[in-house]
């Protein structure tokens, strides 16, 4: 600590309990959503009673942590943060982004430090932090404000690569969503293109170059059920769209504005497919909801859901029971089940 926590709390992961066994079953939650489409959907039974906080551990980095944990197969957990902005750091030496991985018990597995010169201009007044970590294989890929992508063993926290992916320190504020054969779909922020990238070896398969060619804002990106087909949320020269690319070959396919036109962000939410492989957007400015239908060769929309109201979630979720989001009405935040 040493003054460099003076005033600010440091990050803490807590794990809330339902449950004391020592035979818990973990969900397997290996990105943001828990799976490539996206539906924060996982086939465990929620608390029936009041939960209990079983475990509560620092990360040791004063500032913020505004990304999900993620959660292996054997119940490892992988959790990021971020300090304050360079321009304001007080701290002694670098500042530094972390991520760390705890077990299940709460023991610390690793922890993979990244730290950067705050004095130089270019960084001075941003925000440093890492995107939702991924799982791929024996890899967790993170990518960092400042446009690197890396890939991390997932035993050991060891570097295995990195890439540049911005000629500048074009952000990568997305999570990268991953596939079953092991390659991640990723994108910075002002750069109109979406890349993929073999997850084990950080090399590049293809990358697609948007449409519009301009700098625009873009969403985390999502799978179809068959992972044939990459859906992302777009807003460029103030026209919002769900845009739909070729995972093969990286070629566009279609994409869809709503019918309003301008007054649109689909660059916030992500897209979230349902059971039956519609696809859910929600309008950040407007919280509208659509669900737009996709058939391999057209698409069109199947319904849309208007509220008087604006704002939606980055991430919903989506079941049998219907489509889990949230909207600002007035002034307070409502949580509702579109079904």
């Amino acid at each position: 600590m040493n003054g460099i926590t003076k005033g600010r709390p440091l990050l803490a992961l807590s794990i809330i309990s339902f449950f004391l066994s020592s035979t818990a079953v973990w969900a397997d939650f290996p990105m943001a959503g828990g799976n490539a489409q996206r539906t924060s959907r996982v086939d465990i039974a929620g608390p029936t009673s009041t939960p209990e906080i079983r475990w509560e551990r620092p990360l040791g980095v004063p500032g913020i942590s505004d990304t999900q944990p993620i959660v292996d197969k054997e119940g490892n957990i992988y959790a990021t943060a971020s300090p304050v902005k360079a321009k304001s750091w007080k701290g002694p030496g670098a500042p530094s982004v972390v991520l760390v991985s705890f077990t299940p018990d709460g023991t610390e597995r690793w922890r993979y430090v990244y730290r950067w010169d705050h004095t130089k201009p270019e960084f001075q007044g941003t925000w440093s932090q890492l995107s939702v970590p991924v799982i791929v294989g024996e890899r967790v890929i993170i990518g960092h404000r400042y446009g690197v992508l890396r890939g991390l063993d997932r035993k050991t926290g060891k570097l295995c690569w990195e890439r540049d992916l911005s000629p500048g320190l074009d952000p990568i504020t997305s999570t990268p969503v991953a596939d079953q054969d092991g390659s991640i779909y990723v994108h910075c922020r002002d750069i109109p293109t979406i890349m993929k990238i073999d997850g084990a070896s950080g090399e590049t398969i293809w990358t697609h170059h948007f449409v519009d060619n301009e700098a625009g804002h873009t969403s985390s990106p999502t799978l179809s059920a068959d992972e044939k087909t990459l859906y992302i949320g777009r807003t460029a020269a103030d026209i919002s769209y769900i845009y739909a690319v070729n995972t093969d070959d990286g070629l566009f396919k279609w994409s869809w504005s709503a019918p309003t036109g301008r007054g649109h962000s689909f660059s916030w939410p992500i897209p979230v497919l349902g059971p039956t492989g519609q696809i859910y957007m929600q309008d950040e400015e407007l919280g509208h909801l659509y669900a737009i239908r996709d058939s391999g060769h057209t698409h069109a929309e199947q319904w849309s859901l208007k509220r008087d109201g604006r704002d939606a979630p980055r991430l919903g979720a989506v079941s049998e029971i219907g489509y889990f989001g949230a909207y600002i009405h007035g002034n307070s935040n409502q949580p509702v089940v579109f079904s």
